[in-house]
């Protein structure tokens, strides 16, 4: 009943859990998915680009090997020694833990809330635990309509996505068949408090970022977490591997 508001918390929770046998794992955390692990590393103090003053994302300043990130891997390295994290939890395993409750938390998006309500089970949001005064940030990323710059019917697309799509009942109907949190201001009435708790986790995140370099973190971060799992790696190997492969990506000395 209580959310853990530290990642110290996580640990003395999974402690208690494994102590009484009533879990499998206290906390489903999914293996080798920066996605999932971004809100972890972030709380920290760790981060993949750091930005310019305008706010765009630097890809020649990486931060996978920073302090911050690697304390998120010692982290995550401590609790697979001590048993209280799975190397074999992929993101499907996850779900299933915690729908099953065999798992009391999970990180994951609007999009798991068909499976969990199908499931039965009883859920509920809580912000992303902190650790040592760093806020917790998780990717924030948004789906809209583009009109492709070689179109032969420009004027066309951009009257159908003003005049049809950009409407509240088109907008509402998004929400409704995909648990989007509508970004349509006049359709942000309609959210139930499932999306509006989404809408609030989101205000705390930053945006994707969207530049070349980020093509190569995928791979290169997700290895590292899996070594860190699977014990393969020391989380300062782990750490020091995935960034000398994204700045080499990013063709940055």
């Amino acid at each position: 009943d209580t959310a853990p508001a530290s990642y110290d918390d996580v640990r003395a929770m999974s402690e208690a859990a494994k102590a009484d046998g009533t879990l499998t794992q206290f906390f489903a955390e999914i293996r080798e998915d920066p996605y999932h692990q971004e809100p972890i590393q972030t709380a920290f103090g760790g981060y993949i680009f750091g930005q310019n003053d305008d706010g765009t994302y630097n890809a020649c300043d990486v931060g996978l090997d920073s302090e911050g990130a690697i304390a998120y891997l010692t982290w995550v390295d401590q609790m697979v020694k001590d048993g209280l994290l799975s190397g074999d939890v992929d993101w499907e395993t996850a779900h299933v833990l915690y729908e099953t409750g065999a798992a009391a938390c999970i990180i994951t998006g609007p999009w798991a809330l068909d499976r969990f309500q199908t499931a039965g089970i009883p859920y509920a949001f809580y912000p992303f635990p902190t650790q040592d005064g760093n806020q917790a940030s998780p990717f924030v990323g948004v789906q809209g309509f583009m009109i492709n710059s070689f179109s032969d019917n420009k004027v066309l697309a951009q009257s159908f996505l003003t005049d049809y799509v950009a409407t509240q009942d088109v907008m509402e109907t998004f929400y409704a068949t995909g648990n989007r949190p509508p970004a349509f201001l006049p359709a942000r009435g309609v959210m139930d408090d499932d999306a509006k708790a989404f809408a609030e986790a989101a205000a705390t995140g930053h945006p994707m970022p969207a530049i070349p370099a980020m093509n190569a973190v995928w791979s290169a971060w997700g290895d590292a977490i899996k070594t860190v799992f699977l014990q393969s790696a020391t989380p300062e190997e782990a750490a020091a591997s995935a960034a000398a492969q994204v700045r080499e990506a990013a063709a940055c000395q």
